[in-house]
């Protein structure tokens, strides 16, 4: 970065990026209209684009009068223009969305700023101490107007907020004592607390609905202002919101309003009239405190019951004296009303209630007039002494006057529509419970009835005037071929059928006939054996109909014939004129098939066969040849049709038939008794053909003979062959097989005493005893292979068995110990004695865990490792291993993860893929869980060795000219490295120092939220960041970093370490003067040294390890 003055403007400029940058100009004494560019040139011709302020760029500067800031600077910073007391007028371009706070703050001669659509917020004490300042438009655009944004602009007369700003900071425009009127938007959500307060020349306020909450003391002492109204969206008025405010003589709050808090309206000593809503739940203390000359409380609650209202609502040193509660109609019996005499109060004020109207109306203004036969003067008399107030019984005379042809028919009531009178005058007598209304009906003495006729007829009677209430008669009559319909009204309504058409007229009337041609109904039937496939069923005089029929299957259409059976047609369709009603049937006749009958070689047919009429009964019958027997019919496909014979069936079309004859044959039926099976045999055979038949024993079991039906034995050959005579049943039977057992030892002798035969599957018991100085060890058979450990043993009898006791010397046995793949046995490979007990350990390898050990056989010991057992004989052990398992993390910046993410085996290749990255970004990089760059591939491969977290980085598509990362510090630390300017996806590593007495404690975004507590820290540049390094005084006791709960404090001439055993101890001034080594003797080693006030740093090593120790402090 380098520093360069252009057009007398000094700027930082990065040649990497091209970014130029305002730096410090607060000794500028050139041009007093300044104008920062979009973009500048150096003096080698590159060019830049400018990006940036610096905090405090042009503070105090008394050289410059105007400011306009191009369109591309979007960081405009804190205190810019601070106190640059000749600065007149300001323009800013709305690519500076953010304005930081104090950026014109004490530019005492500014009278002139545009504030561009686009800007989002207006920053702390923005324009605070402005004197010269007269009007402002704040645009929509904007989100919020910071704390003290205006305040003391005392020449300030005009704010124009548009819609669509969003919040008013604290104390935002408070003492603008020369601010005359000002209209809050419906978007603005919250007044912020003393934002107007001491605005002294405010007398017009509109507040808008839409705003939520005006905070406590908002409009405090805005001593010019007269009226307000408060709009229902208001939830919440805060303490102390319009405190004496001297000339606010009348208060509306509208209905929405839910609470008001204490000391709202506190000592307004002019106010005289207020209005609450019903929606009002909770009045504070003294909200009305101090307000003397309150005339009127318009209390539109229907019911006080539910409220908290403070009892000293209106009372705090005195009260008002002379206020009335006005409550709203029908509310009486709620405040406590019981009689006509009853005296109401509320928060000890008296009520005063409604006066309810008595209302005359006329039904028609033409009909005539009505009202009260009493003068304005004993109305206004009965009101003034509270005679029309609830409860009170009332007498008026009623009076209604007809005008010219026209009739007064009766009184009604407004509530029911009850009829009253049919008298005027009418004296009326009434208790008053709400406004009550009184009609006056008139009617005309006659009404005319107009008459007229659709097409195809005409009036024939009826149209005429009528007196009211009397009869009419109106008759119509048809053209030739039509008949009438129906009456209707002007609207087209249904008023009768009827012909003539008699009613009553209470009105005037149009009614007109309507009339339809005649129809007539065509009849169409089907006899039997079919049906009526369409035609018209009603039809139109002198119309064309057409009538078709369908015969069933089997059959034929014949004709058509009239309702006395006369022919009419052959035809099929038949068209004809309609004349009348008509009714014509559809007759059918069946059809007639030819029966073709055949046999095979072995039968003749016997009968049946020939010419037969649809739906008829057909016999056919067939005879087999000697030696055979008929089998079945069938049909032209060779689909079996039926085993019957004769055979009956039912004619529905042309059918062939051929019967079918077979040999007769024989069955043969084969079983076995318990312990065997049938193996072969028992199908249906031919006479005189030969057949076989084959058993099979259980295991242990043997083959004994053949019986038949009767029980005779018929053969011992086994399979057996005979010759099929007729149907026949044989039988296998089968005997239980014998087995020798012999038992023998050696070095010891057989216990048990048995025989040495054995049927086949018995359970015999053999015993060992070993000879002296042996012990039993197992049973083996004749291969001598091992067959159980157990003394005695219980052997099943499967066949022919030799058994032989093993006996061994009492001495040690050898436990051999190997290791699968990917793992090493490290315990327990030697002899042991009989019944010692071993312990074997095994070790995996790297990425790979210990899964079980196996036996020689392969079967699984145990999956304890170590694994412990006692010995009992030579003993082969394997130990087994897999692979490790890892997790590979994935997550994305401004983008999305199209895949990879998962579980891996140790040593295997992962393939993980960003997918699509969000509007207006792009992929960069991957980036570990610390932040370092790992790679720019996509996709990328690399060999998972453990648990793995990526990220997948994107920047913004219009990043070319790099990432701001901009560094400061709260006051009680420094920057050591990191601010400046970075291509996307460059590592940023950034660094704070802290002063004395102080220690880092972490870095925080724009918006207050916790960024980092590691420094330095490493990150990757994906866009512009905004940080801040916190600090926190040093407590006395602080912890080594690298060394856990390690630490040092200094007490009374004493140096305490805890946990620091074995460490080179260094301490050093802040300016690196040691003053005291020494190495530390214990945990707790104490070190006598005379160290006086100050901040010391003090060094720990132990080995090649380095552990450094924070600030503490000496007092």
């Amino acid at each position: 970065m380098e520093a360069e003055k252009i057009n007398d403007v000094e700027y930082t400029l990065s040649q990497t990026s091209l970014i130029a940058i305002v730096g410090n100009n607060r000794s500028y004494s050139e041009n007093p209209t300044i104008v920062i560019p979009e973009m500048v040139t150096d003096s080698d011709g590159r060019q830049y684009t400018v990006t940036e302020i610096v905090d405090s760029a042009f503070y105090g500067n008394k050289q410059i009068r105007s400011v306009t800031i191009m369109n591309g600077v979007r960081h405009l910073g804190v205190g810019a223009f601070q106190a640059c007391q000749s600065l007149a007028t300001v323009s800013v371009s709305s690519s500076i969305a953010d304005w930081r706070e104090s950026v014109f703050r004490e530019c005492t001669s500014l009278k002139s700023v545009t504030i561009e659509k686009g800007i989002e917020s207006i920053g702390a004490n923005t324009f605070y101490q402005c004197s010269s300042l007269a009007s402002v438009t704040i645009p929509g655009s904007v989100e919020s107007v910071g704390d003290y944004a205006f305040q003391e602009c005392t020449s300030l007369e005009s704010v124009t907020m548009e819609k669509g700003v969003g919040g008013i900071g604290v104390y935002a425009f408070s003492q603008c004592s020369s601010l005359a009127s000002v209209t809050i938007p419906g978007s603005v959500d919250s007044i912020g607390s003393w934002a107007f307060q001491y605005c002294t020349s405010l007398k017009s306020l509109t507040i808008e609905k839409g705003v939520r909450s005006i905070r406590s003391t908002a409009f405090g002492d805005c001593s010019s202002l007269a009226s307000v109204t408060i709009p229902g969206s208001v939830d919440n008025i805060g303490s102390w919101a319009f405190q004496h405010c001297t000339s606010l003589k009348s208060v509306t709050i509208e209905e929405g309003v839910r609470r008001i808090a204490d000391w709202v309206f506190f000592k307004n000593s002019s106010l005289a009239s207020v209005t609450l809503p019903n929606s009002l739940r909770s009045i504070g203390e003294y909200a009305f405190g101090e307000c003397l000359k309150l005339k009127d409380v318009y209390l539109n609650w229907g019911d006080p019951a539910g409220r908290t209202v403070a009892n000293n609502l209106f009372f705090w040193q005195n009260k008002p004296k002379d206020c009335k509660i006005h409550i709203p109609k029908y509310s009486e019996e709620k405040y406590g009303w019981k009689n006509t005499d009853s005296q109401l109060t509320w928060m000890e004020f008296p009520i005063v209630l409604p006066d309810y109207e008595l209302i005359v109306e006329v039904n028609d203004s033409t009909g005539g007039s009505a009202g009260i036969s009493r003068i304005a003067a004993d109305i206004k008399r009965d009101r003034d002494f509270g005679r029309l107030h609830y409860g009170n019984t009332r007498t008026e005379i009623l009076t209604a006057v007809p005008n010219k042809d026209c009739l007064f028919t009766e009184w009604r009531t407004g509530a029911d529509g009850r009829t009253l009178s049919s008298i005027s005058p009418y004296t009326f007598t009434y208790t008053i419970k709400s406004d009550t209304i009184v009609t006056a009906n008139f009617i005309r003495s006659y009404y005319q009835v107009n008459l007229s006729a659709a097409a195809n007829g005409t009036i024939k009677s009826g149209a005429d005037k009528y007196g009211y209430n009397t009869k009419a008669t109106i008759e119509a009559k048809a053209d030739t071929g039509y008949h009438f319909l129906k009456w209707t009204n002007k609207q087209g309504d249904n008023l009768s059928t009827a012909n003539p058409y008699t009613f009553i007229v209470t009105r005037d009337m149009d009614i007109q006939a309507h009339f339809a041609v005649n129809s007539y109904n065509v009849r169409l039937s089907a006899a039997a054996n079919g049906t009526i496939k369409s035609g018209t069923n009603v039809c139109d005089y002198n119309t064309e109909a057409k009538a078709e029929a369908k015969a069933n299957y089997g059959y034929h259409f014949w004709k058509w014939t009239n309702a006395q059976g006369d022919s009419l047609s052959a035809s099929n369709p038949y068209t004809f004129i309609v004349k009348g009603d008509t009714a014509i049937r559809a007759n059918f006749a069946p059809n007639s098939y030819q029966v073709t009958l055949s046999a095979d070689n072995n039968g003749t047919i016997k009968a049946g066969g020939g010419a037969c009429l649809y739906n008829t009964s057909a016999k056919v019958q067939a005879e087999a040849n000697y030696g055979y027997h008929f089998l079945e019919w069938t049909n032209a496909r060779g689909n079996s049709l039926s085993t019957a014979n004769p055979y009956t069936f039912i004619v529905k079309g042309d059918t062939a038939i051929q019967a079918h004859f077979a040999l007769n044959s024989y069955q043969v039926t084969l079983s076995a008794n318990r312990n065997g099976r049938i193996k072969s045999g028992g199908e249906p055979c031919l006479y005189n053909a030969e057949t076989r038949a084959e058993a099979e024993a259980d295991m242990g079991y043997h083959f004994v003979k053949w019986t038949n039906a009767k029980g005779d034995s018929v053969s011992g050959d086994n399979p057996y062959r005979f010759v099929v005579k007729g149907d026949t049943a044989v039988q296998a039977h089968f005997a239980i097989n014998s087995y020798p057992v012999r038992l023998s030892a050696e070095n010891g002798t057989i216990k048990s005493v048995i025989r040495s035969i054995y049927p086949y599957n018995t359970g015999v018991k053999v015993e060992a005893e070993a000879n002296e100085g042996y012990h039993f060890v197992k049973w083996t058979d004749a291969k001598g292979d091992s067959v159980s450990g157990d003394n005695p043993y219980n052997l099943i009898v499967k066949g022919e068995t030799d058994v032989k006791a093993r006996f061994v010397l009492n001495d040690g046995y050898q436990v051999s110990l190997s290791a699968a793949d990917n793992g090493t046995v490290t315990q327990g490979n030697r002899t042991y004695a009989h019944g010692a007990t071993a312990t074997v350990t095994a070790t995996a390898d790297t990425g790979y865990h210990f899964v079980k050990w196996a036996n020689a056989m392969g079967d699984k010991l145990s999956i304890a490792n170590p694994y412990t057992f006692v010995v009992t004989g030579d003993t082969a052990v394997q130990a087994h291993f897999a692979v490790n398992n890892y997790s590979v993390k994935l997550s994305a910046q401004n983008g999305r993860i199209k895949a990879g993410g998962g579980e891996y085996a140790y040593n295997t290749e992962a393939e993980v893929e960003a997918g699509e990255a969000d509007d207006g970004y792009h992929f960069v990089m991957w980036g570990n869980a610390a932040g370092k760059q790992i790679s720019f591939a996509n996709p990328y491969r690399f060999v998972v060795k453990e648990e793995t977290a990526l990220t997948a980085w994107f920047v913004k598509d219009n990043s070319s000219n790099g990432y701001k990362v901009s560094l400061s510090a709260d006051g009680n630390g420094m920057i050591t490295s990191g601010d400046g300017v970075y291509l996307p996806g460059a590592e940023v590593k950034i660094e704070a120092g802290a002063h004395e007495g102080y220690r880092f404690v972490k870095w925080t975004k724009a918006d207050g939220s916790l960024f980092s507590a590691a420094n330095p820290y490493t990150f990757i540049a994906t866009e512009d960041v905004v940080l801040t390094a916190v600090f926190e005084p040093l407590t006395g006791f602080q912890t080594l970093s690298g060394v856990e709960e390690a630490g040092v404090y200094y007490a009374e001439g004493v140096l305490h370490l805890a946990n620091l055993e074995g460490y080179f101890i260094s301490v050093s001034t802040m300016k690196g003067e040691r003053v005291l080594q020494f190495t530390a003797g214990g945990d707790d080693a104490e070190q006598a040294a005379a160290l006086s006030a100050g901040v010391y740093i003090l060094n720990g090593a132990k080995w090649k390890e380095k552990f450094v120790a924070r600030k503490f402090v000496v007092k």
